[in-house]
């Protein structure tokens, strides 16, 4: 795409909102994950402190990323990043039409603050670096002290962060159901193809389209799939969403082995219950290609969190 002036300058401006964002650590966009051992699949663990975003990369932060590229003139990084809206489509070829989607999610400016889906892995760490060189080019020229870089989590701070100081609850919200009192549910996930949930209709929070594919759909629409990044409470570290809506990436260590490898943890819109349960397993296994039900929340540790 060839961007007009206003829109180079609109990012111009979006690009500076995300630099000082996580240059000033906003408490709003970047929390503090202190450090800390728990249990993790039946072994001891420690994490170090380290911030994560406080929720999902959204559509008009990547948005943002890849007009950039454009605008420094670099075409190729931007064909390797850019979302392949195409997965709506190809990923569920006779058995639903997101034709529509496929369309608007990116582009459509209702969609911006949903989470970025149909990127590659690549594209996720090109992110990253982006944002971390772009951010450290302002410390610099404030003569302030560079970040550490920015990047995927591993699959142990994910945990951790999602655990939020238990190691005793399936979910982030400290509790081993998936509705709450009011019979609403607490994640977005597929009711469609799992049976093991209940569907109030008398439930406080409106149960008005009883064919959805996802507990939102429930009540927004029944070909609902994601929802906006904050659209359920956090956890009590402040994160949104650690469960449900996009399956997270995440890099995979094995604590015996010491190998790493590429996996997703959380579970997304299109994931049975059993995938945003913390003690779950790998979903999307070595799976580093665009898809619609992943994608990322960036951290990156400092020696300044506990100061």
């Amino acid at each position: 795409p060839v961007l007009t002036e206003k829109e180079i300058k609109e990012n111009h401006k979006r690009k500076r909102e995300m630099v000082s964002d996580l240059a000033k650590l906003s408490k709003d966009i970047y929390l503090p994950i202190p450090m800390g051992t728990f249990d993790y699949h039946g072994q001891k663990v420690s994490v170090k402190s380290f911030y994560m975003e406080t929720t999902e990369v959204s559509n008009l932060e990547y948005l943002t990323f890849i007009f950039d590229l454009l605008i420094q003139n670099r075409k190729e990084d931007f064909l390797k990043a850019k979302p392949d809206q195409s997965q709506w489509v190809k990923a569920f070829e006779g058995i639903y039409d997101f034709t529509k989607l496929k369309d608007a999610y990116f582009s459509n400016k209702s969609y911006r603050d949903y989470p970025v889906v149909n990127i590659s892995r690549e594209g996720a760490e090109m992110f990253c670096r982006w944002l971390t060189n772009a951010t450290n080019e302002y410390l610099a020229s404030k003569n302030k002290p560079l970040m550490n870089d920015l990047r995927i989590p591993t699959n142990h701070e994910w945990t951790y962060a999602a655990r939020s100081g238990t190691n005793t609850a399936d979910f982030p919200w400290r509790t081993n159901v998936s509705q709450n009192n009011f019979g609403c549910f607490l994640a977005n996930f597929c009711i469609k193809n799992f049976g093991e949930v209940k569907r109030d209709p008398k439930a406080k929070c409106g149960y008005g389209f009883p064919n959805a594919i996802t507990t939102a759909g429930t009540i927004l629409g029944p070909m609902q799939t994601t929802v906006m990044i904050s659209a359920y409470n956090p956890n009590d570290f402040g994160l949104y969403c650690m469960c449900g809506n996009v399956s997270e990436m995440v890099y995979e260590q094995d604590l015996t082995t010491k190998k790493i490898s590429h996996g997703t943890r959380g579970g997304s819109w299109y994931s049975d219950l059993d995938y945003l349960r913390l003690t779950s397993e790998n979903e999307f296994k070595n799976v580093t290609k665009p898809s619609p039900m992943i994608g990322f929340r960036p951290v990156f540790t400092t020696s300044a969190i506990n100061k």
